[in-house]
């Protein structure tokens, strides 16, 4: 009898303990740490470019992070020469994305957004377009429009360069990608006044001197400033060209001919050093130069309103060098 009793007590006990195993439940603390990675750039506009000052050029760039947009602080294009380092209209610029919200995707209004861009030369940046984000926030694909002034540093070869950078907003890391170009000759300027009235002037007397001045010279290189001069007429009379004259503003009197004459010859607001027409010399930003006609009636001449045209003549004259 207690043989069996205690037998029975044993199986009852260890059935027991096994449905009170089943029941059981662990927590289990899970941690993974997903790394930051640095963001990529790819440059997608087919090179090298050919620059041409005061015109607009795009420059198309697709960015990506494996951590999403949120993740990329800035986006910046830099446009140089020679080499990565700060200047101005003539060498150096940049354009600069900023994420308005860091740590959140941004939509593509954020891109196109011009309060978030800035630009390192006035008047440089245009506008950003084309903008196109993947479903999953993970790249950016963007046209940047630009220009660059028309003092930019002109070029034989591809001494431009550009940089397109990505900088993630949690570690100083920078992707790059990167292309050359180079950039034209430019010119632009005006005169004060397409009209020069001497007036009412009796024979062998001398006109009073009038200003036809060249004015806002924009040049990325040295510039020759020239007239050409022609006779004045009236029916079948005529004031030879030959009794005018320009004058720099130097008080040099130069006589016009009927061929062009150079009054300011290798002219440049900024001088760079160098040699007349063997390389650059330097360039202008707004300048003007003063000239002044004159000249005398011959005695005898005979009555009449005398008109010809005479040409002011500007010419960028450097010779790209690198």
């Amino acid at each position: 009898m207690n043989k069996k009793f205690i037998s029975i007590a044993v199986i009852s006990f260890a059935l027991l303990s096994l449905g009170n195993l089943g029941a059981d439940t662990e927590n289990v603390d899970v941690s993974v740490t997903v790394n930051n990675k640095a963001p990529e750039v790819d440059n997608n506009t087919a090179g090298p470019l050919n620059i041409d000052p005061e015109v607009q050029y795009t420059i198309n760039t697709s960015v990506r992070d494996n951590n999403k947009l949120q993740d990329v602080n800035t986006i910046v294009v830099k446009l140089y020469y020679n080499a990565d380092a700060a200047g101005d209209g003539r060498n150096y610029y940049t354009w600069t994305w900023t994420n308005p919200n860091p740590g959140t995707n941004p939509a593509v209004a954020d891109f196109t957004n011009a309060a978030n861009w800035s630009e390192s030369v006035a008047g440089s940046f245009i506008s950003c377009t084309n903008v196109t984000i993947t479903p999953n926030d993970k790249e950016v694909t963007l046209d940047l429009n630009w220009q660059v002034q028309g003092i930019a540093r002109p070029t034989a070869t591809d001494y431009w360069h550009y940089h397109i950078e990505a900088t993630d907003s949690a570690n100083p890391t920078v992707s790059s990608a990167a292309g050359d170009a180079s950039v034209n000759k430019f010119l632009s300027f005006a005169v004060q006044s397409n009209t020069i009235n001497f007036g009412n002037v009796d024979p062998g007397v001398a006109v009073t001197p009038t200003n036809d001045n060249v004015i806002s010279i924009v040049s990325n290189g040295e510039v020759d400033i020239s007239v050409t001069g022609a006779d004045l007429t009236t029916g079948s009379f005529t004031i030879p060209v030959g009794q005018f004259y320009v004058e720099d503003d130097g008080s040099v009197q130069t006589f016009l001919t009927i061929a062009a004459q150079i009054i300011y010859d290798d002219y440049r607001d900024v001088n760079e050093g160098g040699v007349p027409d063997a390389g650059i010399l330097g360039y202008s930003n707004g300048t003007s130069r003063t000239l002044i006609f004159g000249g005398t009636i011959p005695d005898p001449q005979e009555a009449g309103t005398y008109t010809g045209t005479w040409v002011i003549d500007v010419t960028n004259v450097c010779t790209p060098a690198n």
